[in-house]
């Protein structure tokens, strides 16, 4: 029955256990393709099943393409804002595609993802913004991550995300003096 996903990804893992992953690549393309016209949500969540399997087995390249296949069959267009029904699964995809790109070591795939995601959800979401943070610090830019933080504080100062990601980078930094200092200033200035 290719309408129950749960099977058929519980079938298609298990195949790549057993190491017959070409089947498991093809069991699953076979149902994507059977229900793309007439249940886009099963399809789409088939097709990133499809690309979990090729990042289990390092193909990265692959894995980006069925992320980047499972956001189409759900209609999503790189340059349409997303609607509400559909966000949390287009975060959840592009979190996976950034995470594939960098287990690549793909510096300017992961940036790619992160401005096509701005795009997608809108400038003012902050999906982007916190994934460019952490992958800067993850490159080991935390002079240009804090950078990035202070002007997303200067734009939210109200955000206590945004004060305790600054004051844990500013930490990292070995400056914790000033960590300690915005999150009292932050503090004094809190009303009853």
């Amino acid at each position: 029955n290719p309408g129950n996903v749960t099977l058929t990804d519980t079938l298609a893992r298990l195949l790549a256990r057993l190491n017959a992953f070409d089947e498991a690549a093809n069991l699953l393309k076979r149902n994507i393709a059977l229900l793309r016209k007439d249940d886009v949500r099963a399809a789409s969540t088939l097709a990133v099943s499809l690309a979990e399997l090729h990042l289990q087995k390092d193909r990265y390249d692959d894995a980006a393409a069925a992320y980047d296949n499972a956001l189409a069959v759900r209609g999503i267009a790189s340059a349409a804002l997303v609607g509400n029904e559909d966000r949390e699964f287009v975060q959840y995809v592009l979190e996976k595609l950034i995470h594939a790109a960098k287990l690549a070591n793909r510096p300017q795939a992961v940036r790619a993802a992160i401005e096509r995601s701005r795009r997608l959800f809108g400038k003012d979401h902050q999906f982007a913004d916190r994934q460019m943070i952490a992958f800067l610090e993850g490159q080991g830019s935390r002079q240009e991550a804090l950078a990035l933080i202070r002007s997303l504080r200067a734009a939210r100062p109200s955000d206590p995300g945004l004060l305790r990601l600054e004051a844990s980078v500013l930490t990292d930094l070995g400056k914790v003096d000033d960590a300690v200092e915005i999150v009292r200033n932050k503090a004094a200035v809190k009303t009853p």
